[in-house]
């Protein structure tokens, strides 16, 4: 194959590698690299700010099902998953679209997510603070919904300067 690129990463993005190789999750650091370009090319053109709206729809659902004194534990459970798989690809696209440290500072919806599973998993619904959890899920709703508000403007201002670049804002086209 004559497509050959040397590849130069970090500590961070070895031990990924690593991990995922022993997992058997990834058969190898070319099939790494060529997954990684096929979701690159999806995940470039997401919109950031629709995600984090539904994101803070699913989190004010798993708010109110967690207020909600008949909801079963399975269905606050599937709620949160669904929100922390969300969560991982907000994560995801923002590294795409702006980088790892980006993504790092969007994180907080997948850490804190995650360590609510791992509660609700230790422990059963009757010993946990339903009422704390419901908060927390609602802050990180609103959280969420500033996020989309902040992505929503970036955008707005992006097209605008787009606009303003665009050879057919000038009558050349």
């Amino acid at each position: 194959m004559q497509n050959k690129l040397p590849l130069e990463y970090g500590p961070r993005e070895a031990e990924i590698l690593r991990s995922l190789i022993e997992a058997h999750k990834l058969p190898s650091k070319n099939e790494g690299f060529r997954r990684g370009l096929v979701a690159l090319d999806y995940l470039i053109d997401v919109d950031r700010g629709l995600l984090f709206e539904i994101l803070s729809l699913l989190l004010h659902q798993a708010s109110s099902c967690a207020k909600d004194k008949n909801a079963d534990f399975s269905s606050l459970l599937q709620k949160i998953e669904a929100c922390k798989t969300l969560a991982s690809e907000i994560i995801a696209t923002f590294a795409v679209q702006k980088g790892i440290e980006s993504a790092d500072a969007v994180d907080i919806f997948r850490a804190d997510l995650d360590n609510y599973l791992l509660l609700l998993k230790e422990k059963n619904l009757k010993e946990i603070d339903k009422t704390e959890l419901a908060e927390r899920l609602s802050s990180l709703s609103v959280m969420s919904s500033q996020f989309a508000k902040k992505e929503f403007q970036f955008q707005a201002k992006e097209v605008h300067a787009v606009s303003i670049k665009s050879p057919r804002s000038k009558g050349l086209v």
